[in-house]
């Protein structure tokens, strides 16, 4: 799978493990077989919208956890980054996701500027608060 869900079945498998749970767990919360989670995680076939939903919410996620899993998998921010061991786990996670959100914010500012583009913003957009 390409594209935004690339790494779709790594990000579930981190949040089932993260949430200390097994896939057989997961499977009989919402009544799929084991090998049905099994090719999910391993990106074999890929869950449909409401399979996906009912996954997150087996396991007690929601899709800005998938949204911060899909990161960590597809390494856009290191998931062993040296943060202060005194972060919670909320504090810890909000933390990367915001440095993930401006890693995201720089990307786009840099093709913007590439390109001369400013995608949602008109002609001015975006560039015009990178100018001041």
């Amino acid at each position: 799978m390409k594209g935004p869900l690339a790494g779709l079945g790594k990000a579930l498998a981190w949040l089932r493990r993260r949430r200390g749970l097994k896939q057989e767990e997961v499977a009989q919360a919402i009544g799929l077989s084991v090998p049905s989670v099994s090719r999910y995680e391993t990106g074999a076939e890929a869950p449909r919208a409401d399979t996906l939903s009912q996954l997150l919410e087996a396991m007690g996620a929601d899709t800005l956890s998938l949204a911060h899993a899909l990161h960590i998998v597809n390494e856009t921010v290191p998931e062993r980054m040296k943060l202060p061991a005194s972060l919670s786990d909320r504090e810890r996670t909000s933390l990367l996701l915001t440095l993930s959100s401006f890693q995201d914010f720089l990307e786009a500012a840099a093709w913007n500027q590439t390109t001369g583009n400013a995608p949602g913003g008109g002609e001015d957009g975006p560039r015009t608060a990178l100018k001041r």
